[in-house]
């Protein structure tokens, strides 16, 4: 399968705003910070293999984690944002040390939110120049600062041999004081003789009381507290489950051992259940996953193993589901021995399976972390080369990540519980303040899975096909399309695709240009392909240019256009060939199905004329250049005869100064301007105010003028010098009506073949 990297880890991002928290890690000490939220996603991070993840109340998440899977490697903490991108990377180092370590395979080290600081159950490389691992327990503040680092040791117990082995698995909170379960080996000759740990600290990690209990394998994995407020230590392997109440002051209580049918489980973690009971996940015999459920006096309500009925299951966390039931996240592989995919299991309140998903590729791809997001869940886990975060909606969906089609079920197991003799706790000692090394750690997001579609060709002839393909080694994707057509899975175009079965490639035949989608992942990529015809280029028939242009300029819409002088063979035309008006040209275009034929395309040159009009005109008549008269259309004025300004038609013109006028048709503009000289309305010859007579003055209704010269026109103009009335008239005498103009001040102008004379006129 193609989709997760090595760690993943189902972090749960819970998008609820969470108060600063600090971090307790319980192994070995090395954290890697990331923040996570928001879409569904996959994210790989290099040399790192996560365990487990919590969102702080800043939206980002914490990832904590080692470098190296199932064998002792530096503790790394990693940020990232809610999208996933890293924020940074830390590795810490505790004394000798080498961090943080997954003994056995069973990756505990766990995070536990306090108010702004983090704690980190770990295993410990203990003490300075010891090569041994201990039990640990680190604190941070927000920031990823060590606070402090305790190693806890038997030393009756456990000497210091070069094989002694343990680490704290959980860490709770009780009120102002941390209660962290565990388990230790003697080491000694290289026997290995395991114990089981429980102890009680305050809030600087100083021991308030330590038990250690138990005997073989046993491995002490989680601790939590009841509604009576006893402690309750889930531990189990090889010896069985089991299950060890204490007291809150430490008091050794009883315990009890399970077994599912003939085969005794693997313990991986108990949760506290609505009804004060509890809830268990692990593995049974390591074959098949089970739940176990439990009343509050711990007698067995019902127990399941899980299977697909070929494979191999482990159930490593569970967290209450949204609307009720649980989450669970474990891996599933071929054999023990064999790499295995993440696992996602929904159960409802009686062990009934919902839905059932896996996810992974090629590596070893189990899932250890699980949390809550607001939209969905968050899981965690590796391979050990490459850390992986998951995010999906509430019914396991990622986007088109590969998932697992066989449907997990269960099935009723017999489950026994058999009281066992007592224990007699013993009290230990030994503690000590290591130094915490912290330095940065190169780990980067990387894309193994980054999917890209490839096509021999992204063009096609009408009717032709063509192959899509992913790039990735693995990868299959859903594909789509936005446009029609079938896609097929077959190269004869014979099998259609489904549109929801995730396959490497597919075959399409598209019969206009279009775009392809494949999703894989989280991950989409898009191809377009351009379906091309033989038909003639594309263009109006009858096209017009203004004075000149060339065949380049022509509106035709083409593949590698070629110009020609004739519509078959004749001469190639070279794009910079001016036009001539009248003339047809003919052009085709050259695509994946060769030359086509020829569109036939006649040009009009247009030379528009300038505008006609007198080029010399008096401000006696024109107040404004849209009273200037000239012929033409569309006409456009000018303070130039080339370049120069445009004015607007509302410009007042000025005497003396020359304006400049053109005129567009079909839509070409004349290159020419008609230029107008405004000349001054009194600058024309005056024949004399002594032999012309304007009667009355001042004026009601008509005024009368005379005049010894033959009169032509009478313009009667306002103070502005705007005509406001104009009429032709002969003789030497004429009369003028003036009742429509309003009471002011005129002139009147009259203009004979000697020049032309104003008087001022008063209307009342």
């Amino acid at each position: 399968m193609f989709i997760f990297d090595a760690a993943k880890i189902l972090l749960s991002l819970n998008k609820f705003k969470m108060k600063k928290k600090s971090f307790l890690i319980l192994g070995i000490s090395l954290l890697a910070f990331s923040a996570y939220a928001q879409d569904y996603y996959q994210k790989t991070f290099s040399n790192a293999s996560y365990t487990d993840a919590r969102q702080l109340s800043n939206g980002e998440i914490l990832l904590v984690g080692q470098v190296a899977k199932m064998i002792p490697g530096s503790a790394i903490v990693q940020k990232i944002s809610a999208e996933g991108t890293q924020i940074s990377s830390d590795q810490l180092t505790a004394g000798g040390g080498s961090g943080l370590n997954f003994f056995g395979g069973f990756p505990n080290h766990t995070i536990t939110l306090d108010g702004d600081n983090v704690l980190l159950s770990v295993y410990s490389s203990g003490f300075t120049g010891n090569t041994s691992i201990y039990p640990g327990l680190l604190k941070m503040d927000a920031d990823g600062e060590v606070l402090w680092n305790k190693v806890y040791k038997n030393d009756a117990l456990a000497p210091g041999g070069t094989n002694a082995r343990g680490g704290l698995t959980s860490t709770l909170i009780d009120g102002d004081n941390y209660v962290s379960s565990g388990w230790f080996n003697s080491g000694s000759g290289g026997a290995f003789d395991y114990f089981n740990m429980l102890q009680k600290t305050d809030a600087d990690g100083n021991v308030i009381w330590r038990k250690d209990f138990g005997y073989a394998f046993i491995f002490a994995s989680d601790v939590k507290k009841a509604a009576n407020g006893d402690y309750i230590v889930l531990g189990g392997q090889s010896g069985g489950l089991y299950l060890y109440i204490f007291d809150n002051d430490g008091n050794y209580i009883s315990h009890s051992r399970y077994g599912i049918g003939t085969v005794y489980p693997v313990a991986n973690q108990i949760l506290n259940t609505d009804d004060g009971g509890f809830l268990i996940i692990g593995q049974a015999a390591y074959m098949n996953g089970y739940v176990l459920k439990l009343n509050a006096s711990y007698e067995v309500e019902w127990s399941k193993q899980y299977t697909d009925g070929t494979k191999v299951e482990a159930f490593n966390k569970v967290i209450p589901a949204e609307g009720g039931g649980y989450i669970i996240a474990g891996d599933i592989k071929e054999s023990m021995s064999a790499n295995g995919d993440g696992l996602l299991l929904k159960i409802d309140d009686e062990g009934e399976v919902l839905w059932s998903k896996t996810y992974g590729r090629a590596t070893d791809d189990g899932l250890y972390g699980l949390t809550a997001t607001e939209d969905g869940y968050l899981a965690v886990g590796g391979s050990g080369t490459d850390g992986w975060v998951l995010h999906t909606d509430l019914e396991g969906n990622a986007n088109g990540c590969d998932e697992f089609t066989g449907a997990i079920t269960a099935a009723a197991a017999t489950t026994t519980a058999t009281l066992m003799a007592a224990i007699t706790p013993m009290s230990t000692t030994g503690v000590l303040d290591e130094p915490v090394t912290k330095s940065a750690y190169a780990s980067t997001q990387v894309l193994p899975y980054a999917i890209e579609i490839s096509a021999e060709q992204a063009e096609v002839c009408a009717g032709g096909a063509v192959q899509l393909a992913l790039t990735v080694e693995q990868a299959t994707a859903v594909w789509s399309t936005d446009g029609e057509g079938a896609l097929y899975t077959d190269a004869e175009g014979t099998v259609v695709y489904d549109g929801t079965s995730k396959v490497h490639s597919v075959y399409v035949a598209p019969t206009a240009s279009q775009t392809y989608t494949a999703t894989a992942c989280l991950l989409t990529d898009t191809f377009a392909i351009t379906v091309s015809t033989a038909n003639a280029p594309e263009g109006e028939p009858e096209q017009q240019v203004c004075f000149t242009g060339t065949l380049a300029g022509l509106a035709v819409t083409g593949t590698d256009l070629t110009w020609y002088d004739a519509e078959t063979e004749g001469n190639e035309l070279a794009p910079e060939t001016e036009l001539e008006d009248g003339t047809t040209y003919y052009v085709s275009q050259t695509n994946i199905c060769g030359e086509s034929p020829r569109l036939a395309v006649t040009v009009t040159v247009n030379a528009t004329p300038a505008p006609e009009g007198e080029a010399i005109q008096s401000s006696c008549t024109v107040e404004t250049l849209a009273d200037v008269v000239v012929t033409g259309e569309n006409i456009t004025w000018y303070d130039a005869a080339t370049g120069g300004d445009v004015l607007a038609a509302t410009t007042e013109v000025e005497d003396e100064a020359v304006y400049y006028a053109s005129q567009t048709v079909n839509g070409c503009e004349s290159q020419e301007r008609l230029g107008v000289t405004i000349d001054a309305c009194l600058s024309l010859p005056d024949f004399g105010t002594a032999a012309l007579k304007v009667y009355p003055n001042p004026v009601i209704d008509r005024v009368t003028v005379e005049s010894r010269a033959e009169l032509e026109y009478i313009r009667i103009l306002s103070i502005t010098g705007q005509v406001v009335k104009m009429v032709a008239v002969s003789g030497n005498r004429a009369e003028v009506s003036m009742q429509e103009l309003t009471p002011g001040v005129y002139f009147v102008a009259v203009g004979s073949g000697n020049g032309m004379s104003t008087v001022k006129l008063i209307k009342q």
